[in-house]
Order: C-alpha cells, then structure tokens, then sequence
C-alpha cells in the first residue's frame, strides 16, 4: 500500500493460511475427543441396606456394561493417524515439546500482538535489525517463563508421586485377598481394609470390627469417626458411619466393604472437580490488557501526528509513514514482558528458599492482590491430631494420677492394632511416666465408647462422659464440668477407677463379658480431660499479622462450630459466637445475603465442600481477591475456584496440591506472609519499573512531536529509538524490578496504583522531553542536524537514567545506569558503529552540554513530586476539615485484630 515498498509475493499469505487451517484441524480433533461429563451417582448407598446395596451395584454393573457410549470409530482412525506421526519417544523431544507449548501460553500476553505489528512493520519498512530485535524480546520471555512452570510442575510431580494406595481386593468365590493398585478397582468390588491403611476408594461397609477413620482429609471432621454396618439414611456426608471414603486413613480395627465409587466419582473426586472457572482479571497480564487499551490509543495518535507533521512539512511519504511507525513501535514498552518475567524469576527463587512452590510465575502477582485469605481449618491451620488442653481433677486427685489411671485404659499396640487411637495417642504423650503391667484391657469398639484396663486388681476406665458418669452415680456438679469443657470446644473423656477382689480381677482377665459388666458400676471418677486439635505452632500470631496487615480472614471448615472457634482463639484471634456460621444456615440464605454474610462472618463451620466454594464465590463476588489455603479433598474445589489456591503439603493432601496455584511444601503455613509479602513487592517494583518505561516512552514520544513540528523531520530515526529503549528501558527497568523496593510495601501495592503510575508518568515524560528538547535545540544553533541529533539522543538517555537513579539506588542499579551510559558514549564515539546508527562522534564540550541539560532535568524530577504533593495538600483540604483532626496527644483511630469480635 506504500509507494516505493516492495511486495513480497504470495508467500506469507500463503504461509499465514496453511498454518490457520493446522491449527483449526488440530482444535477440531482435541474437541472430537473431549470426555463426556461424569454422571452424578443417583444412588443413596448408605442409605440402604446391605442386601440392598448388593443387588443395586450388581445391576448397575450389567447397565453399564449395556449401554457404556463408545467412542465413533471414525474419529478414532483419525486421531490414531495423526498421534502416529507426532508420538515423541526420547525423553529430550517430549521435553522440548512441553516447553514448546508452554512458551506457547506465556505468549498469551496482551502487548504480544502489538510488539509483533511492529516488528513486522519495521521489517517491512526497511528495519529488519529492529524486527529481530523485539522478536528476540518476546520469544525471550516466554521460554523464560515456560521454564519456570515447567521445573515447578516436575517439582510438584515428584511430590505427588508414588500416592496411589494399595488395595487388598477379595475374590468372590475363595474369598482369598489379592494386593491390587486402587485404580484397578470397579463398583461391586469387594476389598479388606484394615488398621493403618488409606481408604483407596468409596465403598459401603459390610463387614466390621472396632473401625474408626480419620475422614478430616474430606469433612474436616477433626475427631476420627466410628464406623458400623447400620444404613444412615438423610445422612449428611460427616455422618455416614456405614460409608468408607476414598483417601480417608482407617486408624484402628478391620473391614469388609463392597466398592461403590471409583475415581472422579468417590466424594473426593466429585469435591476436587465440582468447582467452575476462576475469576479472571487479577494478575500482571490482565492489569497490563487494561493499561494497554489506554495507551494504545495515544500511541498510534502520536505515530499518525508525526506522519502528518513530517509530510505537511514536504517530507516524501515514506519518509513520514516510516518515522510515524517507529515512533509507535518505540513508545510500546517491550521490556516489559521481560522486565516482569524477571521480578516473578526472581520472587520465585526467593519463595523457594522458604519452602513455597510457585507452579506459575503469575501465581505470585496475584498473591500481592490478596485482599481476603481463606483458611480450612483441620490439618491447615491445625495439626489434625489430638491433645490434652485441659484436666479437671476430681477432690484429693492430682494431675498426674489422672493422666496415668487414663494411660491405663489405652490400648496397646500389637499385630491387632496397628495405629492407636487418637484419644490414645493424646493421652500416652501427656503422659510420660512408666506404666505397670496389665493383667487384661478392653478397647474401644462401635457400640462400647469406653475402654478400660485391670493392673494390679485396679480397674482403669476412660470413655464417654455420660456412660461413665452413670456409672459412678456422680454428682450433678460432674455433669455440669462437662458442659462447661464442651462449649469450649473440648472433647470430653471421663476416668474413673475400681477397687475389685481377687475374684473379681480373676473373672474379667479370662472374660471380656465380666470386665465390661464390671465397669458399667461401682466406678469412683478421678477426673475429666479435655481433648482438642492441636494448632500448628508457627499459625499462631498469623491470622493476627493478617488483620494488622490490612487483609480479611475467613476460616471455613467442616468441623465443629465450638471446635473451630476454640483453634481460632488459641491462634490469637478472638471471634464471638454472632460472628459464626454454619452449613444449614449457610444453605437457606439468598445471594444477597450470602455477600453479606461473607462480609461479616469470621467462622464457617460444617461447610460442605461445595459451600465452600460458594463461600470464595461470594467473597470474589462483593470485589475481594481471595487466597484459599487448605490441605484435603474438601478443599481442593474452592482452592481452584479463588483467585490463588493455596495447598499445604500434608499426608493424603495430593487433591488440594493438585489443585493449588502455590505449594507449601514444607507444611508451614507461616511462610504465608512471606509469600504475600513477595507478592505485593513485586506489584511495587512492577510500578516502579512500569513508570522508568511508559515515562521515559512518553518523553521520547513527545520529543519526537516537537521536533517534527519545528524541523519537518523526526529528531531521532528508528534505529536511534531502539538504542534508546534498549539502554534506558530493558536493562534499568530490570534492575529497579530484581532490586529491594524503597520502603515497605502498603495496601496501595496489591496491583497497580494507576493514579499514582500515570502521575509518575507524567512528570517522567514532561522532564524527559524537557532535557532532551533544550539540548536538541542548544545543538540545533551550533552544529548540523546530525550533531543536534546526537545531542538529543545523548540528553534523552541520560535524562531517563538519571531519574532512575532517584528512584533506586541499589548497587545493581547504579552499575546498570552507569553502564548504559558508557555504553552510549562507545556507540557514539566508535567510527563506523556511530555513522551505522545515524549519530556523528561528540567532543567533550558537547558532551558537557548534553549532561548539564540531563542533569538539569534530572533536578526538576526530583523536586516535582515535593511540589505537586504539596499543591495537591493543600487543594484537597478544606478547612473546616481541621475540626476531624485528632489532637497530636492522641493515637490515630486503627482496627486491630483484637477488635475483630
């Protein structure tokens, strides 16, 4: 369209329409073959019967085998044919071609189209230097980028490898057991399970002897579960005793069950998939869409004016369309996407050293955005494992023979038990003196909640409070203990003793029957102990550090509403009962209501898996960017559906790894705060970097305008831009980003401060042009157009450094700047590389003259802001407004974390 550009043929168009119909060919097949969506299970197996649950998976079984839909052969063929010819086998090709799509993503960035316009524009136009050169600068960052996704996903395989449990599957005819991975199983499979051994699938009990399940991987239930054969019909999912679930651990006792679920379909499956898509509009590449829409806009404006100025000024056309679009392609920013990619590298490897895996470099952008952060409690924020919080002592009792007549009445490890009880467990570590030997013991089992032990003709009873209470015909004073350990969020044992004869102490060492008669009478209670989950040690302080921090926190978790506030509290936040809500309530509220209550709510408890994700879908609804951190399978969904999912790297935690976004794979939640601090220092050196390029771009172009209005020609050619960009733009830029931001950062750091950037932008651009135009002009007068050129470049490029260096002054920094500017001076003093980038060697007099108009500049830069934040103080203050202010006696109004209930 150009006069005097020569064609190039049909061959890009061509090239452009083959690739087009690959890459539809190629979509096409990747759709044909897209798995149908599970179905939902119609089937209520623990609601019914044994027989029954028998006879439905039996014809279930023989449906499916009727009308299981088979792929079209055609599409088959098809897609053999062409898998056939891309089937990588060495190790090496896979790899390159993993990374080959990752770069691919990455190149999913807003200014990626733009950059190559105008590479392609420069190359046709007669710059083909300039084309490989911002090519390079693309390609460049997305390898760079795919590499780091690529390493994480490996770290991150290598974490989640090896965790396909093991089944031990029963033949229908023998009866005898068969080791088998769990993925191998079908409903209407009959397996074993015993004591120490991870659930590897759904099944319904059929079969069982003192079983209980630690199921907090999947209801957040904090306190194993009892397991038995009878049906638990409009059960919700916590309660089903007849159910074993896929990933739960069983810790005691054995069990026959028949599979009912497998993969996607067990509750675990359904809860990691059950989540939609995620909001977009968080990260670096979305805040950069946004910025470039606005920008864009006046860049192909000042292209088109310096066009129109070169040619009215009788400038040949070509001449004028050729400065118009290196004007355009030099006020792009493309360091950009390196410069980013850079900060994210870099905070990357520094979350690395304190045991967070970053899967995505721009995971950690939206990390600095986090407003609110959810936390699961069980296993996330607690340990999952029982301890001894308080004892209450019986009169004449001390805390010692307490703790020891329970240690009595544990069961002991043998091939029967393999894991002890979690009650157990709490106990013995509370409990650390010798213990003597034990004529006979009676363990816990569904249907007999307590357990006891004879040594010495002493009977040792611990269990159920009412039971043992009953038993010692207590007082009413006991009873009240109890309720009062209970609404603090204690599980409550009572431990009680016996004095027995010898006959007696004989009798119940050969009979189970008479030891457990002999404990439901004549017991004396020696004390009550109360039991809670253990909060991990470095959580405490953390949702505190949260609040100060200016962030929300919400704690949404299956378990307990008691239990749950009585972790919060221990963890220093204290939140009171009105601040509290539950899964049923949660259910009946509209969606207004639910934005309301997820404003003013601090504890979500008994939430199912899916209510949790409508909980972050609220929360991202009312205009929060969300963290979701939690540990299981409950989890797993609403960690995928928040801004950032966050998992911590716990036993039995693959599903909500698999999930999140970020790992911490060392299981210390505390390195939280580190990962969001790195998160908002990236927003702010991202800011910092942002205004070195768009203000330094803005000044650049400006200069150009006012230089082809006065001369009829652009000061500086394409080529001249380049080395601008180059020296002021990609390396400056990448140091100010990889280097400690200046001062901390504050709520105004999560994403871009627009108003704040474009400010800074405004003063960069004026006092660029302003040092650039007054040397270009002082030249002007003395010297050729060539000589004024170089001037202006020199005046141009020290002013954009010389603002660098007030807004870091880090070592790398300062050897960056100082380093771009001994790189000018060999370009523009070197014979032959001078003439090639239209500039002419300068003496030392015009040297002195170009630095002293930067310089200059570089002052009134640093005195703007002072001056426009004084100005801005006092037009944005009225003075009635001095009635508001606090005396200087007193402290600033603040809310706290204490203040949160």
């Amino acid at each position: 369209m150009l006069p005097g550009v020569r064609g190039r043929g049909p061959g890009p168009v061509v090239v452009a329409a083959a690739f087009g119909l690959f890459q539809g060919r190629m979509a096409a097949l990747r759709v044909a073959h897209l798995r149908l969506p599970d179905p939902q299970p119609v089937i209520d197996f623990h609601a019914l019967s044994v027989a029954d649950t028998v006879m439905a998976l039996a014809d279930a079984s023989a449906h499916k085998s009727v009308h299981q839909p088979v792929p079209p052969a055609m599409w088959d063929a098809v897609f053999a044919s062409v898998s056939s010819g891309l089937r990588l086998t060495s190790s090496p090709a896979r790899w390159a071609m993993r990374l080959a799509n990752a770069a691919r993503t990455e190149l999913a960035d807003p200014l990626t189209p733009i950059l190559a316009t105008g590479a392609a524009a420069s190359a046709v136009l007669g710059s083909p230097v300039d084309a490989v050169l911002v090519g390079s600068v693309m390609i460049g960052n997305a390898v760079l980028s795919a590499v780091q996704r690529l390493r994480a996903e490996e770290l991150l395989g290598r974490l989640l490898s090896g965790q396909d449990a093991p089944a031990r599957l029963l033949a229908s005819e023998t009866g005898e057991a068969t080791s088998v991975a769990s993925a191998a199983l079908n409903p209407g499979d009959i397996i074993e399970i015993r004591g120490g051994e991870i659930v590897p699938a759904d099944a319904r009990l059929l079969m069982v002897d003192g079983v209980e399940v630690d199921e907090s991987s999947l209801t957040g239930e904090s306190l194993p579960v009892v397991k038995d054969v009878t049906p638990t019909p409009g059960a919700p999912l916590a309660e089903r005793s007849c159910m074993l679930f896929e990933g739960t651990i069983v810790l005691t006792g054995s069990a026959t069950a028949i599979v009912t679920a497998v993969g996607a379909h067990t509750e675990a499956g359904r809860a990691a998939n059950l989540s939609p898509p995620r909001a977009d509009g968080v990260g670096l590449q979305s805040q950069l869409g946004v910025l470039t829409a606005r920008v864009l806009p006046i860049t192909a404006g000042a292209g088109l004016i310096v066009t129109a100025l070169g040619w009215l000024r009788g400038t040949g056309l070509r001449e004028a369309v050729t400065s118009g679009v290196a004007i355009s392609v030099a006020a792009v920013p493309e360091g950009l996407p390196l410069v980013a990619t850079l900060a994210q590298q870099a905070a990357a490897r520094r979350l690395a050293q304190h045991g967070v895996l970053v899967r995505s470099p721009r995971a950690i952008e939206a990390l600095g955005r986090v407003d609110v952060v959810c936390f699961d409690k069980t296993g996330t924020l607690s340990q999952n494992r029982l301890r001894v919080a308080e004892v209450q002592l019986m009169p004449g009792r001390d805390r010692s023979s307490v703790l020891k007549r329970a240690a009595l009445a544990c069961a002991s490890v043998g091939p029967s038990v393999r894991l002890q009880h979690a009650t157990d467990t709490a106990v013995l570590e509370a409990f650390s003196g010798p213990l003597p030997e034990r004529q006979s013991e009676l363990r816990f089992r569904s249907g007999r909640s307590f357990a006891a032990s004879i040594s010495s003709r002493m009977l040792s009873v611990k269990g159920a409070p009412e039971l043992i209470i009953a038993a010692a015909a207590a007082s009413p004073t006991v009873a009240a203990q109890v309720d009062a350990m209970a609404q603090r969020g204690l599980r409550v044992i009572a431990v009680a003793e016996r004095r027995l004869t010898t006959a007696q102490a004989a009798r119940a060492a050969s009979d189970d029957g008479a030891l457990e008669k002999l404990c439901r009478s004549g017991l004396e209670i020696v004390g009550l102990i109360g039991l809670s989950d253990t909060p991990r040690p470095d959580a405490v302080g953390l949702l505190s550090k949260l609040i100060d921090s200016g962030r929300g926190v919400r704690v949404i978790t299956g378990d307990h509403p008691l239990t749950a506030i009585a972790i919060v509290a221990e963890l220093g936040l204290a939140v009171s009962a009105d601040r509290v809500m539950t899964g049923p309530e949660w259910a009946q509220l509209s969606l207004a209501e639910r934005r309301d209550a997820v404003e003013n709510m601090v504890v979500f408890a008994r939430m199912a898996p899916e209510q949790k994700v409508e909980v972050v879908q609220s929360l991202e609804d009312g205009g929060h960017v969300c963290a979701m951190v939690g540990d299981g399978a409950n989890d797993a969904a609403a960690i995928r559906v928040a801004s950032i999912g966050i998992g911590v790297a716990t036993d039995g935690s693959d599903p909500a790894r698999g999930a999140a976004d970020v790992v911490l794979t060392d299981a210390k939640i505390g390195s939280l705060v580190e990962a969001l601090d790195e998160g908002a220092q990236l927003w702010q050196r991202t800011q910092a970097a942002l205004s070195v390029l768009l203000g330094g771009n803005a000044g650049e172009v400006a200069f150009t305008m006012i230089g082809t209005a006065v001369s009829g020609r652009a000061p500086l050619n394409a080529r001249q831009l380049l080395i601008v960009n180059l020296l002021t733009d990609a390396f400056p830029a990448a140091a100010v980003v990889v280097s400690a931001p200046n001062g901390p950062p504050t709520a105004r750091h999560r994403g871009l401060d627009e108003a704040e950037l474009f400010r800074t932008i405004a003063v960069r651009g004026t006092v660029t042009t302003l040092g650039a135009t007054s040397a270009w002009a002082i030249a002007g007068l003395t010297g050729r157009r060539r000589r004024a050129a170089t001037v202006g470049l020199v005046a141009l490029v020290a002013t954009q450094l010389g603002q660098t260096l007030l807004d870091s002054r880090s070592p790398l920094v300062l050897v960056t700047a100082g380093g771009s500017l001994a790189a000018l001076a060999a370009i523009v003093n070197t014979p032959g590389v001078s003439q090639l980038m239209g500039c002419t060697p300068l003496g030392p007099i015009v040297w002195t003259q170009a630095l002293s108009c930067a310089a200059g500049a570089t002052a009134v830069a640093a005195l703007a802001p002072r001056l426009l934040a004084a100005f801005s103080a006092r037009t944005d203050r009225h003075p009635l407004d001095r009635r508001a202010e606090p005396h200087p006696s007193e402290p600033a109004p603040r809310t706290t974390a204490a203040q949160v209930g």
